[in-house]
């Protein structure tokens, strides 16, 4: 009798993971499995996932069978996209909103003031109400001055969040990052920020060119 003609043993597996993604698509009230062109392991499974980090849309697995991407409902309430490492860190990718802008803005005011044509942008919390703010600006000023750039949220204090001075006249390019939780306070989730640019002098007029503004939440 001549012997079985059986696949390699990665073959075997590979189809037994496949089998077990679909039956675990089935369990989980999933609506469908995408395998890849091979057929050998699926790579994307769509629908519902109790227990999971989104409550439906789509997972995608790496060849390792580790999930790598989520699109869809998470669990928090949020929609939108989750991306994890090998090691299952995850972190929702959420729009950056920017505002640049290009021409010198001056300022001669000791405290902090609104100055037309600065940077302003609004955002969409997500469930964290958590928010990363980089800003920076091109700073000249004036002998023995001092500048100082602030960040105001929806028309709250102004906060200093980068500035620039010395014994003598001086010019820069400062910029600063922080996180909203560590810095100031968390916001309310899921609804719209507004965050603006207010700007002040020690003494005499100081400029400020190549203004940048971008806040993401996180």
């Amino acid at each position: 009798m001549p012997g079985a003609n059986l696949p390699p043993a990665d073959a075997l597996l590979a189809r037994l993971t496949a089998m077990e993604r679909a039956i675990q698509a089935l369990q989980t009230q999933q609506q469908f499995v995408v395998s890849n062109p091979d057929g050998t392991e699926p790579v994307v499974a769509m629908g519902c996932f109790p227990g999971s980090t989104i409550s439906y849309g789509m997972q995608v697995y790496d060849s390792s069978d580790n999930i790598r991407a989520e699109i869809g409902k998470f669990i928090n309430g949020d929609y939108g996209v989750l991306v994890s490492d090998t090691s299952g860190n995850t972190q929702e990718v959420l729009p950056e909103v920017t505002d640049y802008v290009s021409s010198a803005l001056t300022c001669s005011s000791t405290t902090p003031a609104s100055i037309a044509g600065s940077p302003s942008v609004t955002i969409v919390t997500g469930a964290t109400g958590d928010y990363l703010i980089t800003a920076g600006a091109y700073v000249g000023t004036p002998t023995g001055g001092t500048a100082t750039a602030y960040v105001v949220i929806d028309g709250g204090s102004p906060h200093s969040i980068f500035g620039l001075g010395g014994s003598g006249a001086n010019s820069g390019n400062p910029q600063s990052t922080r996180q909203g939780s560590t810095w100031l306070t968390t916001l309310t989730p899921n609804v719209a920020h507004t965050f603006t640019m207010k700007y002040a002098t020690s003494t005499g007029t100081s400029t400020f060119g190549a203004n940048y503004l971008a806040v993401r939440p996180i």
